[in-house]
């Protein structure tokens, strides 16, 4: 009859707005059943087959590509962080250079409110396998000795301020100073701020002399930089693809340390909403969220 034909409709068409939905999660599904739809329509119009048969059979590919597309998502899953980093490493494609371990996150905080900004430092116990960046010291006499002898590259006097004042090249990425040597840079803030080189004591940046050659080493080693404000997302490296597992998830861990302690007290939410573990080509793998978040039980990293 012609109400059992028309609820027949009404399935087909709830079953293809389901289908069409889902779909947008596969793009070569999208591709291959794109191609496959139109071979169909070509087929009904020369009456190879006929109408009924072929929107049958075209329902039949959404509904197939449906499950592909669920099926892919239960596999891909959630992961701890030891196996999202050692798929990460083992899965991901070898394309002949050592690529770069990523951190993709999300972070539950408002870009528009300035008081759910942060930044901060992450000391990796075993480096992030960037090149180090050049180190300029402003500090006084006792202080460049320590400094020269912990490897910085440049001593900070007048005469570099001077030159940069002039609109010449800044000789140094990462700027370390102490109050003693903090009155050649009261001038610079306009200039040395928006580069985020102007010492602040939140970084540790500006340190007392008896913790200089400690700072000058984290930095040489692995200091990892991050500063949250427009966006509440970012991409972190935190190490090489050819380090070991346990680096890598040392590396990981002090990571996620570092960012939950410069949480804002404005954030109410999970801080840390979303996080996967990559490398440059490879596919993303995410972490299950809250065991990336701060809690009074402590963090659950599970091996």
């Amino acid at each position: 009859t012609w109400g059992n034909q028309l609820l027949k409709m009404i399935n087909l068409l709830k079953i293809w707005n389901v289908c069409s939905k889902t779909f947008v999660l596969s793009q070569r599904g999208i591709c291959k059943s794109a191609r496959k739809r139109k071979r169909l329509n070509q087929e009904m119009k020369r009456g190879k087959i006929s109408v009924a048969q072929g929107r049958n059979d075209e329902v039949k590919e959404k509904i197939l590509a449906l499950v592909q597309v669920t099926t892919k998502k239960a596999k891909t899953g959630l992961y701890s962080a030891k196996e999202a980093i050692r798929l990460a490493k083992e899965e991901s494609p070898d394309i002949g250079y050592d690529e770069n371990m990523r951190a993709y996150f999300k972070f539950g905080m408002n870009p528009e409110k300035k008081n759910e900004h942060f930044r901060g430092l992450a000391a990796l116990p075993h480096g992030h396998g960037q090149d180090v960046p050049t180190i300029g010291v402003f500090t006084n006499d006792e202080g460049a000795a320590i400094a020269k002898a912990s490897g910085a590259e440049i001593i900070g006097t007048m005469d570099i301020i001077n030159s940069i004042k002039q609109g010449n090249p800044i000789p140094f990425k990462r700027t370390i100073a102490t109050p003693e040597g903090m009155y050649m840079l009261k001038d610079m803030g306009k200039i040395l701020g928006p580069l985020g080189l102007m010492p602040t004591p939140k970084l540790k940046t500006l340190i007392p002399i008896v913790e200089l050659k400690e700072a000058i080493k984290q930095a040489r080693a692995g200091l990892l930089e991050y500063k949250i404000d427009s966006r509440p997302d970012a991409q972190l490296i935190f190490g090489k693809r050819h380090y070991s597992h346990d680096a890598l998830y040392e590396n990981f861990k002090v990571l996620i340390e570092s960012l939950n302690g410069k949480k804002p007290d404005a954030v109410k939410k999970n801080f840390i909403a979303a996080c996967h573990i990559t490398t440059n080509h490879g596919h993303p793998f995410p972490i299950i969220p809250k065991n990336l978040n701060k809690r009074s039980s402590g963090y659950e990293f599970k091996k």
